[in-house]
This record gives structure tokens, sequence and C-alpha cells, in this order.
């Protein structure tokens, strides 16, 4: 799968249309047409919007990380990525939800895997 093919991929899997795409990654939706329709490459800073847009990694729009995933378990361990940057969590916790990027339900969003870690913390808290 060539980077155009992953982007819409992911695109697709996430429910973005193509200009809402456009819009959370700050470009026209002329370009990303032109990145699906494989007429043009991204460049680097193209690359990283769109990237950081889809939470994911550039590596992995490019083929370099998580490959061996199916395409769907692999956006969900790429949002979880993305959310324990931000997250404190310990190795344990880690494990587990790294465990649970197979499952169909499992988060498959930065936003989502925040609002169930806080719901279980809420949950077991009381």
């Amino acid at each position: 799968m060539i980077v155009s093919e992953r982007i819409r991929s992911i695109r697709e899997y996430k429910g973005l249309r193509a200009r809402d795409l456009a819009k959370l990654a700050g470009v026209s939706p002329a370009e990303i047409s032109r990145l699906e329709s494989k007429h043009r490459n991204p460049g680097g800073d193209t690359l990283q919007r769109i990237a950081w847009a889809l939470e994911v990694s550039v590596s992995f729009l490019l083929q370099e990380e998580d490959e061996e995933l199916d395409l769907p378990v692999a956006i969900r361990r790429q949002a979880l990525r993305k959310f324990q940057k931000t997250a404190f969590l310990t190795d344990t916790q880690v494990t587990r939800l790294v465990a649970m990027c197979v499952l169909d339900s499992a988060p498959k969003s930065v936003q989502e895997w925040k609002d169930f870690v806080e719901n279980v913390v809420f949950y077991n808290s009381h």
C-alpha cells in the first residue's frame, strides 16, 4: 500500500470525509484529493499535518511502523501511543491497553482512549 492509499484507508476507517481531513490538517480539500488520487506525493510538512490530523505517526503513514498489524488494530495502537504522550499510565496499564487494541470495540482516537481511561478510573474509585 502506498502513502496515498494509506491516508485514504485511515481516513475512511475513522469516518472522515476528505474535506474533514483537509480542515483538521490545515490543507486544502483539493490537496487531499490530489494526494488520494495519486496525482501528487505529499511534502514533509503536509505529511506531518496529515499524520497529526489522523492521530498516527509519519512513520506509520510511510509503513515503517506497525506494518505487521491489520490496519484497524494498527490505527487503534497509533491513537493509544498518541494518548500515552499526555497520560500518566503505569507500565501495567499500558500493557493492558495495548492488549485491548485487537478488540473491535477498542477506542480508535486519542479522545476515545482518554474517555475510556477516565471512565475506568472513575468507576474503579467508587
